[in-house]
C-alpha cells in the first residue's frame, strides 16, 4: 500500500477515536446526571416512606388513647348511674317522712302565701300609718 493512502487512513482512524472518546465523555456525563437524579429520587421516596411510617405510628398511639378514654367514660357513666339510683332511693316519700320525724318536724296547718300584687316594704313608715 502506498504511503499517501496509509496516512489518510491513519487520520481517519484518529478522527474516529476522537469522536468515540467524545461520545464516551458525553455518555459518562449523562450517566453521572442520571445517577444523581436516581439518588435524589431514592432519597425523596425514602423521605415519604419515613413520613408515612411516622403518621401510622401517631395514628396507632391516638387509637390507644381513644380506647383508654372510652373505658374511662364507661366507668364514669356507671358511677353516674349509681349516684342517680342513690338519689332516687333517698328521695322516696317514706324516707323523707322518717327523716322529718327524726328531726321533730311537724306538719304545717296554716300556710300563708304572699299575694303577687302586694309587695311588702321594708320601711317602718308604712307600719306606722296602719
Amino acid at each position: 500500500m502506498p504511503r499517501a493512502l496509509q496516512a489518510t487512513s491513519t487520520k481517519a482512524r484518529l478522527r474516529r477515536k476522537v469522536v468515540k472518546s467524545k461520545r464516551r465523555k458525553s455518555s459518562n456525563g449523562d450517566r453521572g446526571s442520571v445517577s444523581l437524579f436516581s439518588f435524589f429520587l431514592l432519597m425523596l421516596i425514602m423521605g415519604f416512606f419515613s413520613f408515612y411510617l411516622y403518621l401510622n405510628v401517631q395514628l396507632v398511639e391516638l387509637n390507644f388513647d381513644l380506647k383508654e378514654r372510652d373505658v374511662k367514660i364507661e366507668s364514669l357513666e356507671a358511677g353516674i348511674q349509681k349516684v342517680e339510683s342513690r338519689i332516687g332511693n333517698s328521695l322516696s316519700i317514706e324516707d323523707l317522712r322518717s327523716v322529718a320525724n327524726n328531726l321533730n318536724l311537724v306538719d304545717v296547718e296554716n300556710v300563708r302565701y304572699l299575694e303577687p300584687g302586694s309587695v311588702p316594704s321594708a320601711s317602718l313608715q308604712g307600719d306606722l300609718k296602719d
